[in-house]
C-alpha cells in the first residue's frame, strides 16, 4: 500500500478488510516522504499512527517503511527489494490529488504489477478501481532523408488536410522566384500524401521521403533558390503547423518511434557535434561571412 494523508481512512481500511477476507494475504504501508518538507518526520508518524488501524483491519501484522519523496521511486526501489502481487495507491480524491496529477499509478503499472486505486471520491461514495497498464511494444527506426543535391529542407508537424495548400500559398509569397515542394502525411481517413509545389522535381523528392518517414501529421518541404530563414516566420504563423523540427541542409536523420497506433517523430539529428568554441578570429570570420552574403551593414 502507498498512502500518506489517506493511510488511515476508513476507506482505505475498508478496503485492507475486504481484501484480507477474499484470500490470505500480508501488506506493506509505503509512506513517501512529503515532497515539500522531506527533512520533517510526517511520514514516520504517518506510520505510528495508520499501522495500528492498518493491522486490525488487515487481521495480522503490517509491516511499514518510509521512501522516496519521489513516490514513483519509492515504489520501484520497494519492488526491487522485495516481491509484491500487487501495489495498492490509496491517494486523495481526484480533484485535489497530487499523485494522481502526476499520474502515479499508470506509471506503477507500467513496472509491471497490477496496481488498485483507492480514492474517497465523495464522502459517502468510496471508489476502488483495478488499473491495468499492459506494456506496449515500441520500434525505433532511424530514417535517412534523400537529398542527393543537398538542397534547404524543412521537416515538421501540423495537423488538417488543408495543410498543403496553406503551406503552399506562404512559401509562394515569402521569396520571388522560390522553387519549392511539400509533401504531407495524413494521419487517419484515407492516409494518404498530400504534395503540392511549382517543382514536379522537388515535389517528387518530398513524396518518396514522406513516404519513407511515414510519421502521421508530418511534413517536409524542399526549397531551391532560397534559404529556410526566408520562409520560416511565414510557415510558422501557418494556422496547422504544430512545430518545426529542422530547418536545414545538412544531411539528416529521423528519428521515428512506432507503435500500434501508428508512426511519429521524436526528433532528429542534423549534424555533428562541435570540435571546440569559437574564437575572437572565428567570431571576426562569422561576422564577415554574415556581411558577404548581405545580412549584415
Amino acid at each position: 500500500m502507498v498512502a500518506h494523508r489517506t493511510a488511515a481512512t476508513p476507506t482505505l481500511l475498508e478496503h485492507v478488510r475486504r481484501r484480507a477476507q477474499q484470500s490470505p494475504c500480508t501488506f506493506v504501508l509505503l509512506v513517501p516522504r512529503p515532497y515539500w518538507d522531506p527533512e520533517t518526520e510526517e511520514a514516520a508518524k504517518v506510520i505510528e499512527l495508520a499501522v495500528p488501524l492498518l493491522e486490525r483491519a488487515a487481521g495480522g501484522r503490517v509491516e511499514a517503511a518510509v521512501g522516496d519523496t519521489d513516490p514513483l521511486v519509492a515504489v520501484k526501489t520497494a519492488l526491487d527489494a522485495s516481491s509484491f502481487d500487487e501495489v495498492i495507491v490509496s491517494t486523495l480524491p481526484s480533484h485535489v490529488s497530487h499523485w494522481l496529477g502526476l499520474d502515479l499509478p499508470a506509471r506503477v503499472a507500467r513496472l509491471g504489477v497490477p496496481v488498485t486505486v483507492v480514492t474517497p471520491d465523495s464522502p459517502s461514495e468510496p471508489e476502488s478501481r483495478q488499473l491495468t497498464v499492459a506494456p506496449q511494444p515500441v520500434d525505433l527506426h532511424v530514417v535517412a532523408v534523400e537529398n542527393p543535391q543537398e538542397l534547404n529542407l524543412i521537416l515538421g508537424q501540423a495537423h488538417f488536410i488543408k495543410t498543403v495548400e496553406d503551406v503552399h500559398e506562404a512559401l509562394a509569397g515569402a521569396v520571388p522566384g522560390l522553387r519549392f515542394a511539400v509533401a504531407f502525411c495524413e494521419s487517419s481517413g484515407p492516409r494518404l500524401v498530400r504534395r503540392s509545389g511549382n517543382d514536379p522535381e522537388l515535389v517528387e523528392l518530398a513524396v518518396r521521403n514522406a513516404l519513407a518517414i511515414a510519421a502521421g501529421h508530418s511534413f517536409i518541404v524542399f526549397l531551391r533558390d532560397g534559404f529556410p530563414v526566408n520562409v520560416l516566420n511565414q510557415l510558422k504563423l501557418v494556422p496547422e503547423v504544430c512545430r518545426i523540427y529542422c530547418a536545414t541542409a545538412n544531411p539528416v536523420h529521423v528519428i521515428v518511434c512506432e507503435t500500434e497506433a501508428g508512426r511519429g517523430i521524436l526528433g532528429v539529428v542534423d549534424g555533428g557535434p562541435p570540435l571546440g568554441v569559437e574564437t575572437e578570429a572565428d567570431v571576426a570570420a562569422r561576422k564577415d561571412l554574415l556581411r558577404q552574403i548581405g545580412y549584415k551593414l
